[in-house]
């Protein structure tokens, strides 16, 4: 526990600092590089410094999360550094909703709850419906993660909390209008 504890203290205060330095540091040009490249070219020049510092916090901080997760577990994972690893990250922030701080820990959550349970889902649609296909569904998490996906993009295209957060202005700008 003490190894442990001597891990999370570092990793906290380094988390922390990389927040100030990316929020507070850069200020402005931070943000402009959120806004995207054709945003950049019309706003400022001299930007390169800014994204490239924000570019090597990030991947500080990627790699800080690496090395927790083999601090923790006690072993890394050659599918750790398989290219569908980023694709799922990229799959959580898009379902739950970019841009929302919620948004990406939501669709982690779900997203590493299908690909846990459909196993089981299946069985017990197998089980009550009397359909064998069901049953090898366990199999197919990868289809049925990317057909959730396709339905997330076509029916909530920002994503589900973006989605509510819309829904709510809505309702609130129609409760204070009326």
């Amino acid at each position: 526990m003490s190894e442990f504890l001597g891990f999370l203290v570092p990793a906290l205060v380094l988390s922390f600092g990389a927040a100030v330095l990316l929020l507070h540091a850069f200020g402005l040009p931070a943000n402009w590089i959120l806004l995207g490249l054709a945003a950049l070219y019309g706003l400022a020049t001299g930007w390169q410094p800014v994204g490239l510092w924000t570019l090597v916090v990030l991947a500080a901080l990627a790699g800080l999360a690496g090395a927790s997760k083999t601090l923790v577990l006690g072993f890394a994972t050659l599918s750790d550094a398989h290219w569908t690893t980023s694709g799922l990250v990229i799959l959580m922030v898009l379902v739950g909703g970019m841009g929302t701080m919620l948004g990406p820990i939501l669709g982690a959550f779900i997203v590493v709850a299908l690909e846990n349970k459909v196993g089981d889902i299946g069985a017990f649609l197998g089980r009550t419906t009397g359909i064998e296909w069901f049953n090898g569904l366990g199999e197919a998490v990868t289809i049925v993660t990317g057909l959730i996906f396709v339905i997330c993009v076509m029916a909530f295209r920002r994503g589900l909390v973006g989605e509510f957060q819309a829904w709510w202005s809505r309702r609130h700008t129609a409760v204070v209008a009326a």
